[in-house]
């Protein structure tokens, strides 16, 4: 098992931060970036950022052989230990169910409340929002051969088209879990214990300041970053927003 980190060099600011938490809380399971240049003196797959973001995906998970990865993204910052022993005992639960394709260590998305083992319930498709709570790209436990078949039968133009993704779900009948340990509630999704980490680091480009206050400026004061320089994403509520723009 390893981590898949997908990246473009358009973010390579964030590479040192996020390379220095995950050896400092992830230890032990090793990550291999796909990016559109090498990523500093890291394992990397390269993909030709002129190929749809499906295709080049697909063939960067083809180039590994691992049985089990953990999706990843260069803005997942870590901010404490994670909890290997739970990740692999969620690994043999993978082993073990050969109809569970992936485990997602996250409780966000319209996702229901059926729960499937301790601290694991199923992913449902609630008529709210089928799409987004099957599909998440969040850090997730996916078996590699069931992945690459999603990405093969999608068609996603662009990184970030969750709803692109779910031709590829659907054709391959994707059943998936997720973890909930009654964290806490931020913004629509829940922290997570089992891996801490800034969900997401960066919106739209900007630093997520409006959910991870603390997090982001114990980032700033450890690596010496200005995050004014990328600025700050703060939501707005939508009545606030349409005054606004009266």
């Amino acid at each position: 098992m390893r981590f898949v980190t997908y990246t473009h060099s358009k973010l390579k600011d964030i590479w040192p931060i996020y390379i220095d938490r995950l050896n400092k809380f992830a230890p032990d399971i090793p990550n291999v970036f796909f990016c559109d240049q090498p990523v500093l003196n890291q394992p990397t797959v390269i993909y030709d950022d002129n190929q749809p973001y499906s295709q080049h995906y697909a063939k960067c998970l083809k180039s590994i052989d691992d049985k089990y990865v953990i999706y990843m993204q260069e803005d997942f910052i870590l901010y404490n230990h994670i909890d290997t022993k739970k990740i692999e005992s969620y690994a043999k639960i993978l082993d073990s169910h050969y109809d569970v394709d992936y485990i997602r260590l996250i409780k966000c998305g319209f996702v229901g409340e059926t729960k499937f083992a301790d601290t694991l319930y199923e992913v449902q498709n609630p008529e709210l929002d089928p799409i987004i709570s099957t599909y998440s790209m969040q850090p997730t436990i996916w078996k590699r051969d069931r992945l690459v078949s999603v990405y093969d039968d999608s068609n996603a133009q662009k990184v970030f088209n969750e709803y692109a993704m779910y031709q590829g779900i659907v054709k391959n009948g994707i059943v998936g879990l997720y973890h909930y340990d009654q964290e806490r509630v931020i913004g629509d999704h829940c922290d997570s214990k089992v891996f801490p980490y800034i969900a997401t680091a960066l919106v739209k480009g900007k630093w997520n300041i409006h959910e991870y206050t603390k997090e982001l400026n114990e980032v700033a004061r450890e690596y010496n970053v200005d995050l004014t320089v990328r600025g700050f994403y703060e939501k707005i509520k939508k009545d606030e927003e349409n005054e606004t723009n009266k």
